[in-house]
């Protein structure tokens, strides 16, 4: 699972998504994902960009 499956449940928690869809999530090697977090909720901005390695 490593690093990867610690932030895709963490996308999960603040998202308010079940953990049992934790596997769903893609996060390559080198990706950036940002999550805005805010008191009224999350608003995930990027998942699994790649585009700074092109």
């Amino acid at each position: 699972m490593g690093h990867g499956g610690v932030f895709r449940i963490l996308i999960c928690h603040f998202l308010g998504i079940d953990y049992k869809h934790w596997w769903q999530f893609t996060l390559g090697v080198g990706s950036v994902t940002v999550l805005d977090i805010y008191p009224e909720g999350s608003i995930l901005e990027k998942l699994n960009d790649k585009s700074h390695l092109s």
